[in-house]
């Protein structure tokens, strides 16, 4: 029980950003990747625990928000249909990032002794991504 609250913690913490972010921001969905470009630009710049804590709560707020809310995000850019294939096939994808990103960033380690080029290359994908996502019709 007492190592669940950082995830209660969390949990607070994303509703208020999400209630007191103002929607020129964008939609829920784009904040949430924002703010995990955010966390990624922290952790390349981290130098102390504290600031490692720190990247590890919004990540984690962000990442946790993400997850909970993809299926609704899918449903309502390509409807109900095909959601279960869709949403498979989204799943896959991430696994095959999952599989390369480590190698990837472990060879750039090794050519430049940092980890900062793969970080912030992960930062600029998650802030591109927030901001060519298109915003579902007829919302905020």
């Amino acid at each position: 029980l007492i190592g669940l609250w950082p995830v209660a913690l969390a949990i607070v913490v994303a509703a208020l950003l999400h209630f007191t972010l103002p929607t020129s921001v964008g939609p829920f969905y784009t904040r949430i990747v924002i703010g995990m470009g955010i966390a990624m630009i922290l952790w390349a710049f981290a130098r102390s625990f504290a600031s490692l804590a720190i990247f590890a709560v919004v990540l984690g707020v962000c990442y946790g928000a993400w997850v909970a809310v993809l299926p609704a995000v899918v449903v309502d850019f390509f409807g109900r249909k095909h959601v279960s294939t869709l949403i498979g096939i989204l799943y896959t994808s991430v696994a095959f990032g999952t599989l390369l990103g480590p190698s990837g960033a472990g060879f750039m380690f090794d050519l430049t002794s940092s980890y900062a080029l793969p970080i912030l290359a992960g930062a600029a994908a998650s802030l591109i991504s927030a901001f060519i996502t298109p915003p579902l019709p007829g919302r905020p």
